[in-house]
């Protein structure tokens, strides 16, 4: 489980004019720390002003997957277009923004959805460089504790919820089809491979 902290809270944010896109501005500075478990931790230090457009897509996603939802969905977008500025690798970003929004109460199929859309077509979106100036990024890894031995010569390990941000999340083959109906709604035509890219990521 995630532990995410944000300060201050909610988050405040309000809608931008502009010709190309819906967009929003960050109005007033915020830290949002979120650590994946006691040892390694995110730390984002965002400046009021900084830009973004909460969950990118169709208007009709929207009965399924909201554009901004709860103030704990909505900050998942927000970090998730931070690190698509290159704060993350895009695999972890991705990662990442599923378990936020899991956390965050989307129905796990719905994440599912983001997750799947994500690492098939959101490459395009993605920023290899830190790009932003209103934002600080710190990212801590503590020392995890040498296994102290027992009397009976056994290992204690303290015990931590894993989140695997490195590797392509599995999820339960029941679910492909569906997933794979809804994407095909936003499938670019000329993506001929897209129920092979879809198949990688259930078992």
């Amino acid at each position: 489980m995630l532990s995410i902290i944000l300060d201050p809270a909610p988050l405040k944010y309000k809608e931008i004019n502009t010709e190309d896109e819906q967009r929003w501005q960050i109005e007033e500075d915020t830290i949002c720390t979120i650590a994946l478990n006691p040892f390694e931790k995110f730390e984002y230090n965002i400046s009021k002003g900084f830009e973004l457009n909460f969950r990118s897509g169709p208007d009709w996603l929207n009965n399924f997957i909201p554009k901004i939802g709860t103030p704990a969905i909505a900050l998942s977008w927000l970090i998730h277009d931070i690190n698509y500025e290159g704060y993350l690798s895009q695999q972890r970003a991705d990662s990442l923004l599923y378990y936020m929004l899991v956390e965050g109460g989307l129905p796990k199929l719905n994440s599912q959805f983001v997750y799947v859309g994500l690492r098939t077509f959101g490459s395009r979106n993605y920023i290899e460089t830190r790009s932003s100036e209103f934002v600080k990024f710190v990212h801590t890894v503590l020392p995890r504790p040498t296994p102290i031995k027992t009397r009976s010569l056994e290992s204690f390990q303290p015990k931590e919820t894993t989140i695997a941000l490195d590797q392509d999340l599995q999820f339960d083959k029941g679910n492909e089809e569906e997933v794979y109906k809804a994407l095909k709604e936003i499938a670019p035509k000329e993506y001929p491979n897209l129920k092979e890219e879809i198949n990688k990521y259930y078992k």
